[in-house]
């Protein structure tokens, strides 16, 4: 079969890689309906972290129909529509005995050191399908596992009515987050975003204030939006220490931060600020089961309408192209493959 395969930094080929084959009574084989691109996708191109190590398939957003299963399967059936959820527990260690698997420090994920979605087919454990309904497509499947961490990020807030909530970042996962906090009707929902092309599809998800994160008057301007007291909470969606340092600069005493944006190794923040504040932050990473039912949901409703951020549909055998454009153009904010 074909696949889109890195084979170095920089360097991705489509070409001929094995078929996927059932080796563990429990896996499946998924023949890829559509599979969009991550930016930790884009930055393992690059060679940036989270890292991955070619040669891999890489891909971890992807749906599909299932074409065959294994002796032990149970939960589908050949021809069911699903989504595939990236990441696969150990189901061995103390987290995973406790039923936390998705904090499972030793999980896999297809795509990152696993052959992922950026091909015809895949074979995966039947533990990590979700079934999708007839009114999902695939294109929209795909983009589940954004929203899936948007709202697991969303689920770690306490929203109280007239609160104020800021979004730090406008890519996918900082664009769904405004989408689900806009659903409180908060008093203000702030964006800080850099792209002034986002602006008209933030306003579109919920945002009623847009500054940007690199202007000096940021602090004061969010404090004059709040009474001088700051923002009850702050998502921070992007994952360098400009932005993280903004969201302790102007959180309240007692507020909290969610920290989802994940492409720096270190950052730095005003520590005494936070501990002065009494600031609660916390780490998010990946999403629940639970939380994929939630975007199943939220899409099928249109709640949430996730074709909004869909700007580029490309067959797979234009991903390097695809790729080296998503590293220098902005205007696309997610790109989706066609085995």
């Amino acid at each position: 079969m074909k696949a889109l395969v890195l084979e170095g930094v920089g360097q991705l080929s489509y070409r001929d890689v094995p078929e996927p084959e059932i080796t563990e009574p429990g896996e499946v084989i998924v023949r890829v309906g559509a599979s969009s691109i991550c930016g930790s996708d884009v930055h393992g191109f690059q060679g940036k972290p989270p890292g991955r190590t070619p040669p891999l398939v890489m891909g971890h957003e992807t749906s599909g129909t299932v074409v065959a299963v294994g002796p032990w399967v149970r939960n589908v059936e050949v021809g069911a529509r699903v989504f595939v959820m990236p990441g696969i527990a150990c189901r061995a260690c103390e987290t995973c005995l406790d039923g936390r698997t998705d904090d499972c420090r030793d999980r896999r994920f297809y795509g990152a050191n696993m052959p992922g979605g950026f091909a015809e087919s895949l074979v995966v454990d039947s533990s990590v399908l979700v079934p999708i309904p007839d009114g999902v497509s695939f294109d929209q499947a795909a983009l589940i596992e954004p929203l899936s961490v948007a709202i697991k990020a969303v689920s770690r807030i306490h929203f109280l009515p007239g609160d104020t909530s800021l979004v730090l970042g406008a890519g996918p996962i900082g664009l769904m987050t405004t989408a689900l906090l806009a659903r409180y009707s908060p008093r203000h929902l702030i964006v800080a975003n850099r792209n002034r092309e986002r602006d008209p599809l933030l306003r579109a998800f919920g945002a009623t204030e847009i500054i940007d994160p690199g202007d000096p008057g940021f602090v004061q301007r969010v404090m004059d939006l709040t009474g001088g007291i700051g923002v009850d909470h702050a998502i921070e969606a992007v994952g360098v220490t400009a932005t993280m340092a903004r969201a302790v600069d102007v959180t309240k005493p007692g507020g909290t931060i969610v920290w989802a944006g994940n492409i720096s190794e270190t950052i730095e923040i005003d520590e005494l600020l936070a501990v002065f504040n009494q600031l609660t932050i916390t780490g998010i990473m990946g999403m629940t089961r639970s939380g994929v039912l939630r975007a199943i949901r939220l899409i099928a409703d249109g709640a949430v309408d996730v074709e909004k951020i869909l700007t580029l549909r490309a067959p797979l055998a234009d991903g390097a192209a695809v790729f080296e454009r998503m590293v220098s153009d902005r205007s696309i904010v997610k790109a989706v493959f066609h085995p």
